[in-house]
């Protein structure tokens, strides 16, 4: 199943959302973007960045070659694009795609990735022009910043989770069975002679459900169960 897709539409109403976009205009920052893969395809895309500059940058594929992009992939800690540009030897490809973002008033920034494991990734940015003094009031405010980023990142994980497709296993009618006299508070002795089975088969039973359900106690088993859909504990 595919995950859904969320822009800045799906999140402008939120307390977070509205404090980011205060706290832009009040130092005179050009922006922000917050981009999430989920299971490795695009799920969020919150980008201030100017419209022209991002239909210019993905009709030239500049995503791989971008040296921020790179940055916030690669990295695990938050990082200021002026360190990374003097740190890293440019290409002529990545110092022309730099070049080009600076009239769209995207010459510096601070960024603040996220993984979360797997394919699933996020990275937070606050970005603006060139002026010395954009670029010294980065760094003056990247704390708040990153208090900032990670209320987002809280925020937007939450709908996700929420709305995450998830993918129910083969569970047979009698593990179903088994899995929902145990939220009932049977024990496997009590369940098989509902059943009219062996305990030891009543045991079996949630063994290979919690196997299925990647769960290691009865408990997990019959939360998982109940979270995916599986039956009605009442």
């Amino acid at each position: 199943m595919t995950m859904p897709f969320y822009d800045w539409d799906d999140f402008a109403h939120l307390p977070i959302t509205l404090d980011i976009q205060s706290f832009i205009r009040l130092n005179g920052f050009g922006g922000t973007y917050y981009i999430r893969s989920c299971q490795g395809r695009l799920c969020v895309a919150i980008d201030q960045r100017p419209a022209a500059w991002m239909e210019h940058y993905h009709q030239s594929n500049y995503l791989y070659y971008d040296p921020i992009a790179y940055a916030s992939y690669s990295k695990n800690t938050a990082f200021f694009w002026d360190d990374i540009l003097k740190k890293t030897q440019l290409t002529q490809k990545q110092a022309r795609i730099m070049d080009e973002a600076r009239p769209f008033g995207c010459a510096s920034g601070y960024n603040i990735p996220f993984h979360q494991g797997g394919f699933d990734f996020s990275v937070f940015s606050i970005f603006g022009d060139d002026r010395p003094s954009v670029k010294a009031r980065l760094r003056e405010k990247s704390a708040e910043i990153k208090k900032l980023a990670t209320r987002l990142h809280e925020a937007v994980s939450a709908v996700i989770e929420t709305d995450r497709p998830i993918d129910s296993p083969d569970i047979t009618e009698r593990e179903r069975e088994c899995l929902l006299w145990t939220a009932k508070g049977k024990t496997n002795k009590e369940i098989g002679i509902i059943l009219s089975i062996s305990e030891h088969t009543v045991k079996a039973h949630l063994a290979t459900a919690a196997r299925k359900l990647d769960s290691h106690t009865k408990t997990q088993t019959v939360v998982e169960a109940i979270k995916r859909g599986l039956f009605v504990p009442w």
